[in-house]
């Protein structure tokens, strides 16, 4: 099958770049060079650019000036400025810069360990969270038309995740835009901790897209053990017209920190198998070697690895770039 004719990137390593790099160090980064850094990247001729950040300022303090990065930057005509928001507070908070494009939409998350970490909620609570969301949206005249899913792919917490599952948080977020008026168009599976790999891209796509084949999917993919550019050709062969690139080259983070990868399930489950790799270099194997090894600690405790994020230089192509590790 040809690719699509056209990709839509959204830029999204100033949100998670700042988030990661200000990790014990709140003031890593300062507001203005934030500041410098969007407004260099909306010249590069990205769409839609990622940066902020409106969660607790407590449990990420290096996000605490949101407000003042969407104040301080100069917009530029035909740019998109977005940021993420957890609940009904963040949401308010996004909505009264006045600065950013909002969309209504709804995100819940495949896997109630990896919920409970990061949002504090259980499957339960985030619906609700969500529900309560969707009626903030509608009140201010936003219709819910977009829905994702996190940890769509596997987790670090729980393993794999069922298809049936990911199906069914699918059809709770078409009736949360259902109940206040909205109608699901847009679908974005997140691979929210790099376990995806292209048999499993093209099953899942091909499983949501079989039930709602007028949803429009996409990804939000990472390098994590070498797979990024064969999940983006997976991507292709199923005709997903947009990714999310990140030009910092960044894992996702949580609130706490860096993701840890379990010892085993990740080496032996999910370890790339030749047929489904991209021809690499020797120096490509061995960072993936390392990936591998610095995910098992000499006591035998998970360890933070994996900082690799695919890229996708506006003027050079597809790149993978690998930087497993702690720092």
């Amino acid at each position: 099958m040809a690719p699509p004719e056209n990709v839509t990137l959204v830029e999204v390593g100033p949100r998670e770049g700042f988030q990661f790099e200000g990790i014990g160090k709140p003031d890593k980064i300062s507001t203005a060079d934030k500041i410098r850094l969007v407004e260099a990247l909306a010249e590069t001729g990205v769409r839609t650019i990622q940066f902020a950040s409106f969660v607790s300022p407590r449990q990420v303090p290096q996000m605490a000036d949101s407000e003042a990065v969407c104040a301080g930057i100069t917009k530029r005509p035909g740019v998109d400025y977005t940021g993420i928001y957890l609940n009904d507070v963040g949401l308010k908070r996004a909505i009264a810069t006045g600065k950013l494009t909002i969309a209504g939409r709804a995100y819940l998350t495949a896997s109630e360990a990896f919920s409970l970490r990061n949002q504090k909620r259980n499957l339960a609570e985030d619906l609700a969270m969500q529900r309560k969301m969707a009626a903030i949206f509608r009140d201010n005249g936003y219709p819910v038309e977009h829905g994702g899913l996190m940890a769509a792919f596997g987790c670090n917490y729980e393993g794999d995740i069922p298809l049936e599952r990911v199906l069914q948080m699918v059809a709770s977020l078409h009736e949360v835009a259902a109940e206040v008026g909205g109608t699901l168009k847009r679908l974005s599976l997140a691979d929210t901790m790099g376990w995806a790999n292209p048999e499993l891209i093209r099953r899942t796509v091909g499983a949501v897209r079989a039930r709602w084949p007028a949803l429009r999917i996409n990804l939000h993919l990472h390098d994590t053990r070498g797979l990024g550019i064969a999940n983006v050709y997976a991507r292709w062969s199923r005709r997903l017209p947009v990714r999310r690139p990140q030009g910092g080259g960044r894992q996702c983070v949580q609130r706490r920190g860096r993701f840890s990868l379990p010892r085993t399930r990740h080496r032996d489950r999910h370890r790339p198998r030749p047929a489904d790799r991209l021809r690499t270099s020797r120096r490509d194997d061995r960072r993936t070697r390392s990936a591998e090894q610095a995910a098992q600690g000499r006591d035998g405790a998970p360890r933070t690895v994996g900082r690799g994020c695919l890229i996708l230089p506006i003027s050079a192509g597809f790149r993978a770039r690998d930087r497993p590790g702690s720092p």
